[in-house]
């Protein structure tokens, strides 16, 4: 009972010393065990750590690029659309100037309807081409990985 007695003296005595050791024990328990967390961006109401947060990134990155390759995809093919009809446009203007400068000759309108001939089936191969490629594709069986034990 005498050592009780002393202990407890002693922190009446140094009660703000005992208080900062007791915090001080708490902080670093708090330090140690506990790990800051964030919501989560990809779960929202979810909290992740540091390097949850950055698979998190790398996905959102990886998600990013995707769609920025088919944005470019489809920059491309309006592009390609665009340049269609102005080459058809450019082939009609051609032969309306020609004809109103009074330059109008058979072998131009040949010549002419050639390059729009042309320009049409050869965009009639291109797209037949790509429904081609995409039906091929389509059909391919998945392929199926079998082992055999021995």
């Amino acid at each position: 009972m005498d050592i009780f007695h002393t202990l407890t003296k002693w922190v009446s005595y140094n009660r703000f010393t005992v208080i900062g050791i007791v915090a001080t024990i708490g902080m670093v328990a708090w330090l140690a065990g506990c790990q800051p967390t964030t919501d989560s961006i990809l779960n929202p109401g979810n909290q992740v750590s540091a390097a949850g947060l950055q698979r998190e990134a790398i996905i959102i990155e990886a998600q990013a690029d995707a769609q920025l390759k088919a944005l470019e995809a489809a920059g491309e093919d309006l592009r390609e659309q665009i340049e269609f009809r102005q080459s058809i446009v450019r082939e009609g203007t051609g032969i309306a100037s020609s004809v109103a400068d009074g330059s109008f000759s058979v072998a131009g309108l040949l010549d002419a309807g050639t390059k729009l001939a042309l320009l049409l089936v050869g965009s009639g191969l291109g797209l037949d081409n790509l429904r081609k490629g995409r039906k091929i594709a389509s059909q391919k069986p998945v392929a199926t990985v079998t082992t055999t034990t021995q």
